[in-house]
């Protein structure tokens, strides 16, 4: 049986946190030609709503927002999610990958994710394994969106499936998204002190359910992402948390973010 991870010993400096203040949409910021692909993905996992409200807020966003769209399910649910966007075939790509080919899965042993429900800051929430997985699994469906690039995008953004009910049909706008940072909502300030946290819980600092970057920010958030749960890893921290994790690496590396002072991204990239 392999470890978790493998890390190098080699010490690096940790970059000062933002401190009290809302960087807004720093970055290279450029007209756009080509549409931004949006990427989700369905899966019949433990959520904080329903399976069914999930796959009704599925249907509606598939039907009543045109963006090009590439969505990882598991088999049982990919002819019912085509029919969903028929008139749209041409701009939508559904990848059928079965859980059991997640690098959560490939890259991670069973026990470490049964760790992370044990660890878990927060058992009231009662958190599975499952979810910490898909967690996990986010930054790597948006690794194949970016190789598979379907639409020949620049740009790519990630929405959580419990939020899709709340997509306007205009998203999302390409052109407000830096081509050299992602893109992230950031409704309360970092400070100081949140270098010596252990844990964000009930901070709110940022948000995750939408995240938008061109694929070489998405490449370089996927190391990033891997860095920082490595670290955790070494010292036997909680990792389970993804957007956990998210808070260390804005605190770790913030010249890879730009920070939007909104409860979410869902506006900023909305054509009004």
């Amino acid at each position: 049986m392999t470890s978790w991870i493998t890390t190098s010993t080699t010490k690096k400096k940790v970059a000062p946190a933002p401190v009290s203040y809302f960087p807004y949409k720093e970055g290279t910021f450029t007209t756009k030609t080509k549409e931004a692909t949006v990427v989700t993905a369905f899966y019949d996992i433990p959520s904080s709503s329903s399976f069914e409200k999930r796959k009704q807020s599925l249907q509606q966003f598939l039907q009543r927002v045109p963006c090009q769209i590439l969505l990882f399910t598991e088999h049982g649910f990919a002819d019912e999610i085509a029919v969903y966007r028929m008139g749209l075939e041409k701009r939508t790509r559904i990848v059928v990958l079965d859980p059991s080919e997640w690098v959560a899965n490939t890259k991670y042993i069973p026990a470490l994710w049964a760790q992370q429900v044990k660890q878990d800051p927060e058992l009231r929430l009662a958190r599975t394994a499952e979810e910490f997985k898909f967690g996990y699994e986010k930054k790597e469906f948006m690794m194949k969106a970016t190789e598979m690039n379907p639409f020949g995008s620049d740009d790519f953004v990630w929405i959580d499936p419990d939020h899709l009910d709340l997509i306007p049909s205009t998203f999302p706008l390409a052109n407000s998204i830096p081509t050299d940072r992602i893109l992230v909502a950031n409704p309360e300030p970092f400070r100081a002190d949140d270098i010596a946290s252990s844990y964000f819980k009930g901070k709110n600092r940022i948000t995750n359910t939408v995240l938008a970057g061109s694929k070489r920010s998405w490449i370089e958030y996927s190391k990033l992402y891997d860095l920082i749960l490595a670290q955790k890893l070494k010292i036997s921290a909680f990792i389970g948390d993804d957007l956990m994790i998210l808070h260390y690496m804005i605190i770790h590396k913030p010249n890879q973010f730009s920070l939007v002072n909104e409860p979410s991204l869902i506006s900023t990239l909305t054509v009004e």
